[in-house]
């Protein structure tokens, strides 16, 4: 699911300080992680879940964020009359970053296929179509059957505008847990906590948005049941 707002928290800082210079990274996180612990990157935006007890790691949490699961308005599933399960889901191309731990992925899997065989469950080809790119994701489910992992925010303006709709499964493991990392013995630039700063900032605005747009999308936003 990413963090997808860290280009908004650039962009305010540019704005106020049009003379800084910024090399930013957009890569997985066991690509990114390398690159912090050499110092040739002073922050990282990265899931959290597997460094909470990693002393060499400082991390600054940002909000907890449900993921929703994205398909075009007239995909099969929408007109499934039973209860959708994860075992549903994936009988599709299931699109996903590929920055959360494999550890995880397998573990979404494996629960969500309670009383299937792994394997027919899509286990050892999971996601099926592993992509950075949240425009890739869209096109992907706009001209397929695929389903997309992805937050509520990147979602509201195609579900406003009926070009994607979200499958009312909720799944307390579509989640993202993700913090800014730097190494504990490093100090940070001014730079940097101005970065640290402003996308604390920008994760409050964007968790009270999805907060109010749920509210006005779901019945239930808990469950993300479609009205």
């Amino acid at each position: 699911m990413g963090v997808l707002y860290v280009d908004e928290a650039i962009a305010q800082i540019v704005c106020e300080h049009p003379e800084i210079r910024l090399r930013v990274a957009n890569d997985t996180w066991a690509n990114l992680l390398p690159l912090l612990r050499r110092r040739e990157l002073d922050l990282a935006v990265i899931d959290v879940r597997t460094l909470a007890s990693d002393p060499e790691c400082h991390i600054t949490p940002l909000t907890r964020r449900q993921g929703y699961l994205a398909v075009r308005p007239r995909h099969p599933l929408l007109k499934q009359r039973n209860a959708l399960t994860m075992s549903d889901v994936l009988h599709y191309p299931f699109v996903s970053t590929s920055r959360y731990p494999p550890g995880l992925l397998r573990q979404f899997v494996s629960e969500s296929a309670t009383g299937e065989d792994p394997a027919r469950a899509g286990l050892k080809t999971f996601p099926s179509i592993a992509c950075e790119s949240v425009t890739m994701m869209r096109n992907i489910v706009l001209k397929s059957d695929a389903v997309a992992l992805l937050p509520l925010n990147v979602l509201v303006p195609d579900i406003k505008a009926k070009v994607i709709a979200v499958l009312p499964l909720h799944l307390p493991m579509l989640h993202s847990e993700f913090g800014i990392v730097r190494l504990a013995r490093r100090s940070l630039s001014p730079l940097g906590e101005l970065f640290v700063r402003t996308m604390l900032e920008v994760d409050a605005e964007v968790a009270a948005l999805e907060e109010r747009t749920a509210k006005k999308l779901f019945q239930d936003p808990r469950r993300g049941a479609r009205k």
